[in-house]
């Protein structure tokens, strides 16, 4: 049953419509071509003219060619930027995993550093935090 609706959805999509439509098209393009061809060249007031007839049909050929050719060279193109693009990508890839890697290691450092919080070595002394410096130099010059 699932293999069914599968077909079903892959027949009715989107991408399903749009090849049948190409397909319709360029076969009627194709078929009007050949026939407007044949009804040019043996109609009764047409002046068929054998080597004319041969300069068109090159000339058309000449033209599909030259089209298909710039089709290729677009392609070639396209891939050469996607494959930049895609080496770009790595290397900001692996920026970004390098850049997480020193975060974890300075995170790690920081709760360190935050564990210690409370305890500030001031001058070789360990002078709590929330004391301030005033303090601090009160109770040294006191001491004395």
């Amino acid at each position: 049953m699932r293999f069914l609706t599968r077909l079903v959805r892959l027949l009715f999509s989107r991408q399903a419509w749009r090849l049948v439509l190409r397909a319709a098209v360029i076969l009627s393009m194709s078929f009007a071509m050949a026939f407007g061809f044949l009804a040019g060249s043996r109609g009764p007031w047409s002046n068929y003219d054998p080597y004319l007839f041969a300069v068109g049909t090159a000339a058309l050929f000449g033209a599909a060619c030259g089209a298909i050719g710039l089709l290729v060279a677009s392609r070639h193109a396209l891939r050469a930027r996607l494959r930049a693009a895609s080496e770009r990508i790595e290397e900001l890839a692996d920026r970004n995993w390098e850049l997480k890697e020193v975060e974890e290691k300075n995170g790690r450092h920081l709760e360190l550093k935050d564990m210690w919080a409370p305890i500030v070595i001031q001058m070789g002394r360990v002078v709590e935090a929330g004391r301030s410096k005033r303090d601090a130099g009160s109770s040294r010059s006191g001491s004395r």
